[in-house]
Parts: structure tokens; C-alpha cells; sequence
């Protein structure tokens, strides 16, 4: 009915691609197709899509709002003498179990929830033995971060035995951009690639990927980045703890390291714009297509 009436279809990058074979992109005729930047153009030009042009626009995110988290996340570990903060950002999580005929009930491949568990209390465990370190936990969705009883228990006690955990909850609505300030590591953890990942390299954070599923090996020819992606991008929980306790150890040593570090060539490969107006090139863009519309 649009075309017949001469009109235009658009839609924005929200999921992150990847770079598999016969993924389907997009289920719509879209005229236009607003992305973030040169890797994910790339990868909606290489897979399945319908997309008549694809447009750059960078990520949209906000300058520092004044959620009082923020401080509340700053006062938390001052009190409790924390130096170094990690942000840990977790995702979908189950056991895996349905039947592939269960498509009506959503099923997916996600991280096992036992591997999610185990990767908590290493995380734990990093804390409990060095004391300068504290733990943010974002997680990707409450209901789900709840179903993981012993983390959940973990942290209950921690807090009576003041381990530093500080637990961000959907009320809270804070967006990571906000605690740019108060983080010196994020840890992300994937199973398909995680957009919150690459925001977190667009935003210059000092950021690393437990790559559960493996699936940088797909993305790393696409990336341009395959130095950063090798030292900063792993699916062995293990090396990743032990490279963050050297992490810390080399700052608090003044040693130079740069696990967790993106260059602004890598990250312009994600976004060329890096300012957060992702939204006002859009509102542009719409803008110039209803004024030929029209015009015409």
C-alpha cells in the first residue's frame, strides 16, 4: 500500500548483526536502513537483508544525566575503600532444554544458566580475595538475573559480610554511559554478538567479552580489528580472570597495560561519529525524505 502511494519505508539498527550465512537482517522492504557505522554497514550488506540503502548514523546515547545512581554507585565503594570497579554485564541465560518444536514458546540457544553461574563466582571469588576490587552487576534483564539462586545468594550474604557488590536494577533505568565515570572495566558476556559490547567500545570504556559461544571467530574478518579482538575477546573464563588480576595489579604498580583498551581507529570502525547523535541524523534524514515526498 506505501508504494502504491509513492511512500518510503525506514528502520534503525537496534540488535547488533552478525556475520553468518543466511541471517535475515530484516523481514521488511526498507527504503532506508539507518546503522550504526562501517562494520555493522558492512555486515547488513553481506547477510540476507532487504535493505535499499543503508545509512550511517552512529549510536544515539545521552550526555551524563543526573541519575543519582550514579552516586549512590560512588558512594558505595568509597565507603568501603574499593579502588578498582568492574562492571559486569551479563545476558539471556537458560538450560537449554526445549524442543526445537517449542518455537511458539521462543526458543533459543542461549548461555547455559550453569555457565552464567560459574562465571558469577569467579567473578566472586576475584573480589573476595583482593579487596581493592568491587563488582557492578547490570544485569540484561532482572526476571532471569533473579533465576540464578546461588549468585543470588552470594550477593545477599556478601552484603552482610561487606564484600562489594552493587546490584543495578531495572528501576534504577541508568544507561552505561552514566557510569563512565565510575567504571574501570567492563566485562560483557555473549552468546550471539552483544550490542551493549560494542556501545561499550564506542563509548571508550576499557572493555573486554566473554565470548561464550565463540562467535568472534565469525566477526573478527569483518572487524578490521583483529589485534584488539584477540587480545581483548575470549572464551576462556579462566584467562580472563587471571589477565584482569594482572590488569590491576600492573596499574596499582604503574606498569603499562592495555587488556580491555580500544584504539579510536578501532572504535571509529564502529561508529565514525563517537558524539552520541545517532537520533538527530535520523530526525535529519526523515526530515530531507518527507521534504522531497513532498515535492514531489
Amino acid at each position: 500500500a506505501l508504494k502504491k502511494n509513492n511512500g518510503k519505508v525506514f528502520s534503525i539498527q537496534r540488535s547488533y548483526p552478525m556475520n553468518y550465512d543466511g541471517v535475515f537482517a530484516s523481514y521488511y522492504n526498507n527504503d532506508y536502513f539507518f546503522c550504526w557505522g562501517k562494520h555493522s554497514k558492512r555486515l547488513y550488506e553481506n547477510i540476507l537483508n532487504i535493505n535499499k540503502e543503508l545509512i550511517e548514523t552512529g549510536v544515539s546515547f545521552s550526555l551524563l544525566s543526573n541519575n543519582p545512581v550514579r552516586d549512590d554507585i560512588s558512594k558505595f565503594f568509597k565507603k568501603r575503600n574499593i579502588r578498582y570497579k568492574i562492571l559486569l554485564l551479563d545476558t539471556n541465560h537458560s538450560f537449554n532444554d526445549q524442543s526445537i518444536y517449542q518455537n511458539h514458546v521462543l526458543n533459543y540457544q542461549t548461555v547455559h544458566t550453569n555457565s552464567l553461574e560459574i562465571f558469577y563466582m569467579k567473578f566472586f571469588d576475584l573480589i573476595s580475595k583482593n579487596h581493592k576490587i568491587g563488582l557492578v552487576i547490570k544485569p540484561k534483564k532482572m526476571h532471569l538475573f533473579n533465576k540464578l539462586k546461588n549468585v543470588k545468594k552470594f550477593i545477599k550474604e556478601g552484603n552482610k559480610n561487606n564484600i562489594p557488590i552493587y546490584l543495578i536494577e531495572d528501576k534504577d533505568k541508568i544507561q552505561l554511559n552514566d557510569l563512565k565515570t565510575e567504571i574501570d572495566l567492563v566485562v560483557n558476556v555473549s552468546f550471539y554478538t552483544p550490542s551493549i559490547f560494542m556501545e561499550s567500545i564506542i563509548l571508550g570504556f576499557r572493555t573486554i567479552c566473554y565470548d561464550y559461544a565463540n562467535i568472534f571467530n565469525f566477526e573478527k574478518n569483518q572487524l578490521n580489528i583483529d589485534d584488539e579482538i584477540l587480545k581483548n575477546i575470549s572464551n576462556n573464563m579462566d584467562e580472563i580472570i587471571k589477565l584482569i588480576s594482572r590488569l590491576f595489579s600492573d596499574i596499582a604498580n604503574n606498569k603499562s597495560n592495555d587488556y580491555g583498551y580500544w584504539s579510536k581507529k578501532s572504535r571509529m570502525e564502529l561508529d565514525r561519529f563517537l558524539d552520541g547523535n545517532g537520533n538527530q541524523r535520523i530526525a535529519n534524514k526523515l526530515d530531507e525524505i518527507f521534504n522531497n515526498l513532498k515535492n514531489n
